[in-house]
Order: C-alpha cells, then structure tokens, then sequence
C-alpha cells in the first residue's frame, strides 16, 4: 500500500527542491502524529524526540548509532542490498547499546529492531530488562546480553552471540545465522540454563558452547563438538575441519542428527548450493540454500527441511514494515516553513 505524508518543516537553512533516494531521513511515528529528520544524526536526533512506544522509520543509507534507553521499535529499509543498482539497505554506524528496564509502569516494554545493519557492537546489559526483539537485521560486530530475553527472526550475527557468562541470558533465535558462538557458562562451570534456544538456524561453533537447545538446525564446525550440556534433535552437522574428524554430535544423544561424510568442501557441497568453504570466509551476501538432494533428505521434525529455510517462518531478509522511498521538498515555501512530501511504499 502506498501513503503520501504532507508535512511542515520550520525554517530551514535554505532551500531544497528534491531529494535523492539515497538521503538520509528519519520519521517519528507518536500515535496519529509524525515528524521527519535529516542527516546522518537523523536517527539520535529522532530518538531524543521519542517516547517509549514510538516507532522510528529509516531510509536506505547510513546512520549514526545511538543508545537505546527507551523501549521503542527501529525500522529499516533492511539489511542488504536486494536490489541492483541503488543503495537499499540501512546502516547504522559505531555501537549501539540497549538498556530499557522493565518496570511496573512498562510492563510489556519490548525494544524492536528490523530491517537494519548495524556495523558496532550491540550491548544488551542490566538489570531486570525489557524483552528485545530483533527482526530481519544483520549485526557485524557481537551482540552480548547480559540479564535479557532475547528474540531474533531471519536475522545474521556475523561476529557471534555472547552470553557474558550470565545465567539470565538466553537467546531465542529462530531461522537465524549464527556465525560466532560464545555462550559461555558461569565463571567456567555450567548450569541447567540454555544460553541459546535455536530452531531452524545455521549455526557455526568456533567455542565450547554449554547449556543450549538446537532443533531442526545446521551445525558447522572445525574443533568443537556440542558440550554435554547441550541437546540437539533432527540437527546436521557438518566438519569445517579439512581432515573430517569433528563429530559434532559425539558428547549428546545424536539418535536423531546426522553427521555429514567427507571434510570440508566436500561435506559443504552435500548439503549447500552456492557454499564452498569454511565459516571464517563466507561470502557477505551468502544466502545459504540447500540443494534439492539436502532439502528433501534431511528433514526436521516438522516434515520440513533443516536450516533457515524449513519451519513455519522461512528465512527473509525483507523487512515488513512500510519503506521511505522517496523525498521531496517544494522549493516555494508558505511563509516560514517548507512542504515536505514523502512518498511510503
């Protein structure tokens, strides 16, 4: 559905008469009001202005970070070019804390996040948090949570979780991409507490990793089996080692997994279209698909294949939400203030 936003912006420095797609704009949804901001500060100048239950929407291009301190939902144009030709995607640059207590007045707080990259890093950390629920977004750096409940859709962590040895921490991830697992037990021993609860995903070890539930996943690993800690039910493996000899199932109950013959390009190959080598090299658009042999063969417990693309939510790097997708400001302005059209797609 396409919506028209006729806004007034105050006195502007000078005048403006069309705005590329690539610029920079930040809207401000407050109930039936909304405002727009400029700028690469578009984002922090936004969220200054926002109360808890706002939504800030982001158009391609890139953005300063900010700290999150106020349960709000962030919107992109999403989290990689999929289309050829311009710049679609949103960045948001440097790191980007979350910390939003949950208190008795905001109960149901939740943070959102879709539809974004985010190059820093991403601290989730405090005491009694709100939920924080991300969708559809890429994260290049760690994302470490500390005394959260965490909730990620068809989303890519590049540099891994971590859980900062916290017993509160899980991670709930659900047809995700976990390149990077640090879900380490507290101060070296380990408890009953899953740090990551992972369904449908493709996960890649490069730690021991305790206290974790996979199902219907893709495990890939070079040195590290699955601690005894763990459980893992209709879950591949698959040996990153060029010699073939990680069992990644040897320290659990592997009755329902199957481990995948052959080292390295050879055991990627049986299982992957496009996917040649390692973790440590995957490509940045690598989408990640079975073949058709794999995606009949090997199935979860819901009849469906393994991996990002079985479950009840396939993998999708689209974002749902409306997207800016054009910008422009009339060069006639009625008195002190400019017309502000921008076009929602």
């Amino acid at each position: 559905m396409k919506r028209t936003f006729l806004l007034f912006i105050v006195s502007l420095m000078s005048t403006m008469s069309m705005f590329a797609q690539d610029d920079l704009v930040a809207t401000l949804s407050h109930g039936s009001s909304l405002k727009t901001y400029m700028g690469a500060d578009a984002l922090a100048t936004a969220y200054t202005a926002a109360v808890a239950g706002d939504v800030i929407t982001l158009s391609p291009g890139e953005f300063n970070g900010v700290t999150i301190e106020k349960a709000i939902t962030i919107r992109g144009a999403g989290m990689q070019q999929i289309e050829s030709g311009g710049y679609v995607y949103t960045q948001i640059t440097g790191d980007m804390p979350i910390n939003v207590p949950t208190t008795s007045s905001s109960s149901s707080a939740v943070v959102t996040i879709e539809g974004v990259q985010v190059l820093g890093r991403v601290d989730i950390d405090g005491d009694n948090l709100a939920p924080v629920k991300l969708l559809k977004s890429r994260f290049q750096n760690t994302v470490m949570g500390k005394g959260v409940s965490l909730n990620a859709y068809s989303c890519i962590f590049d540099n891994g979780l971590d859980a900062n040895n916290e017993e509160n921490t899980i991670f709930n991830c659900l047809n995700c991409v976990i390149r990077g697992a640090y879900f380490r037990g507290i101060s070296g021993s380990y408890n009953a507490i899953a740090r990551v609860v992972a369904t449908n995903c493709i996960v890649c070890l490069n730690c021991d990793v305790p206290n974790s539930n996979f199902t219907n996943c893709i495990i890939v690993s070079s040195d590290w089996p699955l601690n005894q800690t763990c459980s893992a039910q209709n879950c591949i493996g698959i040996n990153s080692n060029r010699y073939g000899n990680v069992d990644v199932f040897a320290n659990v109950d592997g009755s329902s997994n199957v481990m995948i013959e052959g080292a390295e390009i050879d055991a990627f190959t049986k299982v992957f279209k496009t996917l040649t080598t390692t973790y440590y090299s995957f490509k940045f658009n690598e989408t990640f698909e079975l073949t058709p042999t794999a995606a009949a063969a090997y199935l979860g417990d819901d009849g469906k294949q393994v991996g990002i693309y079985g479950g009840v939510t396939p993998f999708d790097p689209a974002p749902t939400n409306p997207q800016i997708k054009k910008l422009a400001v009339s060069s006639t302005a009625e008195g002190d203030k400019l017309k502000v059209k921008i076009d929602v797609k």
